[in-house]
C-alpha cells in the first residue's frame, strides 16, 4: 500500500534513506550503513587528531584516554537503537585494533597479531567487552 502524504499541497517524496538528528534512518530499519557511517566518522575524528594522538612523548595512557572520550563517543553515539549482530561486532572489534595499531603506530606490513597488539597495549578489548 502506498501512502502520500502531502504539506501544503505537495507530495512528500518517499526516499530509501535520511538523515535524522545525525542518524541515518533506512526504509528497512538495518543499521548496516550507521553503522558504517559512525565507524568513517570516527576514522575521520582519529585522522585529524593524528598529530596529537601519535605524539610518543604523551604517554599511551593519556593518549588511549582521549580515543575513548573523543573518538568512541563519536563512534556509539546512537548504538542503543543497533542490532547487534556478527557482523557488527567485527566492524567494530576491526575498528577498536586499528585505533590501537594507530597509537602504537604499528605499520600493516609488521603483520602483528591482535593478541600481541593487546599485550602491548596492555589492556583487553574495551569497546565490546564481551
Amino acid at each position: 500500500m502506498l501512502l502520500n502524504i502531502r504539506v501544503n499541497n505537495k507530495n512528500i517524496q518517499k526516499v530509501p534513506k535520511f538523515r535524522y538528528l545525525g542518524s541515518w534512518i533506512t526504509e528497512d530499519l538495518d543499521p548496516n550503513i550507521e553503522i558504517r557511517s559512525r565507524i568513517e566518522q570516527a576514522r575521520t575524528a582519529f585522522t585529524n587528531m593524528r598529530t596529537f594522538l601519535s605524539n610518543s612523548s604523551l604517554n599511551l595512557t593519556l593518549r588511549y584516554r582521549f580515543v575513548k572520550c573523543y573518538i568512541y563517543s563519536i563512534l556509539l553515539y546512537g548504538v542503543e537503537t543497533w542490532t547487534i549482530k556478527a557482523n557488527v561486532i567485527n566492524r567494530l572489534e576491526a575498528f577498536e585494533m586499528w585505533v590501537f595499531r594507530r597509537l602504537l603506530k604499528i605499520p600493516w606490513t609488521d603483520h602483528t597479531t591482535n593478541v600481541e597488539v593487546l599485550n602491548r597495549m596492555d589492556r583487553e578489548r574495551e569497546l565490546l567487552p564481551i
